[in-house]
C-alpha cells in the first residue's frame, strides 16, 4: 500500500512540475507577445497546460510498471524464479529519490525571476538544465535497485548491477540526447 502511495505523489510532483514548466513558458510568450495576442492560441494553451498536466501523471505511472517490467525480463536472464510482484512492490520506494529530485526542481524554479528571461526558448532551456538534478538522483535510485533485485531475485551482485543500471542508463542517456536535440532544434 505504500509502494503505490510513493508512486502517486511521485506522479503527482511531476505532473504539477509540468504544468509548472508549462506555465512558466506560456507566462514568458505572453510578453512576447510572439502569438499570444490570438484568443484561439491563447485557448489552445490553457488545453495543452492542463493535457500536460495529465499526461505527466500518467506518464510517471507507467514508467514505474514499465522500469519495473525491463528490471524483471532482464532478472529473469539470470534467475527464472524472480517475482514481478515483488520487484514492482519494492521499486516503488525507489522513487523517494524522484520525490526529492521533483521537490528540489519545483523549489529551486520557484526561486527563479522568470521575467529576466525574454524568450520562451531561454525558459525552457533553464529547465531542461534542472532536469539533470532528476538524472543525479538515478544514481541513488540504481544502488537501492541494485539491493531490491538482488535479494529479490538471489542473483549475483555484477548480475543486480546489470539489471538496474542498464534500463536506467539508456532511459537517463535517451532523455539527455533528446533534451539536447530539442534545444538544438529550438535555437534554429
Amino acid at each position: 500500500m505504500y509502494g503505490i502511495s510513493i508512486v502517486l505523489v511521485m506522479a503527482i510532483l511531476f505532473s504539477y512540475l509540468g504544468y509548472m514548466a508549462f506555465d512558466v513558458t506560456q507566462q514568458v510568450m505572453a510578453v512576447e507577445k510572439s502569438m499570444t495576442d490570438n484568443e484561439t492560441f491563447a485557448k489552445v494553451m490553457n488545453v495543452t497546460k492542463y493535457i500536460t498536466l495529465g499526461s505527466s501523471f500518467i506518464t510517471s505511472i507507467i514508467g514505474w510498471l514499465f522500469y519495473a517490467g525491463v528490471f524483471f525480463l532482464l532478472a529473469l536472464i539470470f534467475n527464472r524464479n524472480s517475482s514481478f510482484k515483488r520487484i514492482l512492490l519494492l521499486s516503488s520506494y525507489g522513487y523517494i529519490f524522484s520525490i526529492i529530485s521533483a521537490t528540489l526542481t519545483i523549489y529551486f524554479l520557484g526561486e527563479v525571476d522568470f521575467t529576466d528571461y525574454q524568450t520562451a526558448f531561454e525558459v525552457q532551456k533553464l529547465i531542461g538544465e534542472y532536469q539533470y538534478i532528476g538524472h543525479l538522483f538515478n544514481i541513488f535510485f540504481v544502488a537501492y535497485m541494485v539491493g531490491v533485485i538482488w535479494y529479490v531475485c538471489e542473483i549475483k551482485i555484477w548480475q543486480a548491477i546489470v539489471v538496474a543500471a542498464v534500463p536506467v542508463l539508456i532511459f537517463t542517456l535517451f532523455s539527455i540526447v533528446i533534451q539536447n536535440v530539442s534545444t538544438e532544434l529550438q535555437q534554429m
